[in-house]
């Protein structure tokens, strides 16, 4: 009865979309007789290849997960070979000098005994190795004490970071925890 209402106002309003076809007449998607040599249907890129970025996502599930790490790569050097300056080489950089990050929140804990919390930094790499920015990522940071955070930049600013072999920027958000 919808059916036919339907048509009949489609028919009334100069349309010439024909009524929906009776599900029970369904035809079959594809013929019952398949060519023989004819290939097998390829499921589409989003079947087969999920979404875009999740293969390399996947790919780094196993790498612990204590920074949120961006990098900047210049269209002009896409091509020309691996990074040797990796986030795991510089996480490894930046955990060799947990010790000096650390003693910048014990010695503020003297004068702050309730001190704790979290320190990200987020810090710019140049194609040099050397620290372009060092600044302290507010809306990561529940620890915001100036005498740790300037501290902690400090660390920062002092290691020395490999050359790119890329001559690219590296930007990366590295975080401290800080508990007694």
């Amino acid at each position: 009865m919808m059916l036919a209402a339907l048509g009949s106002l489609a028919t009334a309003c100069g349309g010439s979309t024909p009524p929906p076809a009776d599900p029970s007449e369904a035809t079959p998607a594809a013929p019952a007789n398949p060519e023989p040599d004819a290939p097998a249907a390829k499921p589409s890129a989003n079947e087969e290849e999920g979404w875009v970025g999740e293969k390399s996502s996947k790919s780094d599930d196993s790498a612990p997960r204590e920074a949120a790490p961006v990098a900047a790569e210049p269209a002009e050097n896409a091509g020309k070979g691996p990074e040797t300056r990796t986030m795991d080489v510089i996480r490894k950089l930046v955990m060799d000098n947990r010790k000096a990050a650390r003693k910048c929140y014990d010695d503020a804990r003297k004068e702050q005994k309730d001190l704790k919390g979290d320190v990200v930094i987020h810090f710019v790499l140049d194609p040099e190795g050397k620290v372009k920015l060092a600044e302290l990522n507010q809306e990561r940071s529940t620890l915001k004490a100036p005498a740790v955070t300037e501290c902690v930049l400090g660390v920062i600013r002092g290691i020395k970071f490999p050359k790119s072999s890329r001559a690219m920027e590296t930007s990366t958000n590295y975080p401290f925890n800080f508990t007694p």
